[in-house]
């Protein structure tokens, strides 16, 4: 059995869903039905900026971790940190990377790129069909490293 780990912010917590219906949930469900026996740690924490995630990094990925997906999200610019983002999330590939883990960023992009439908009332958060969409689009991602 393979571990992957989502660490990130409130979208990959899943904020206005359970967490059966966040992107990491449907993740394992997506790689399961492919025969992959994986096990997905959903790691996210609504709000918080990349220095957060770098500080909890070694706490939240444990030993035999085959995969971290970042979710670094906008947190960084709302605490008036957007010039520390990317020497954390560099720093976070390090520390990974020191460790034998591999790492996929899913940038904003990819979250911008889903259909306005799926997002809730907020403009940044996402239904459950919103979720189940965002888990396959970085399944491919995701199936370069365990395949």
């Amino acid at each position: 059995m393979i571990t992957i780990v989502c660490l990130g912010a409130s979208n990959t917590e899943g904020y206005g869903v359970s967490r059966d219906e966040a992107y990491p949930a449907r993740l394992e469900a997506l790689l399961k039905a492919r025969g992959i026996e994986a096990r997905v740690l959903n790691a996210g924490i609504s709000g918080e900026p990349t220095s957060g995630m770098l500080a909890r990094i070694d706490r939240d990925v444990p030993a035999g971790t085959s995969l971290v997906i970042l979710q670094p999200g906008i947190n960084d610019a709302f605490h008036g940190m957007a010039h520390l983002r990317e020497g954390n999330i560099a720093a976070m590939r390090a520390k990974l990377s020191d460790r034998g883990i591999r790492m996929v960023v899913m940038e904003n992009e990819m979250l911008r790129a889903l259909p306005a439908a799926e997002r809730l009332a907020d403009g940044i958060h996402y239904t459950p069909a919103g979720y189940q969409l965002l888990a396959e689009r970085i399944l491919p991602a995701v199936l370069e490293v365990v395949e």
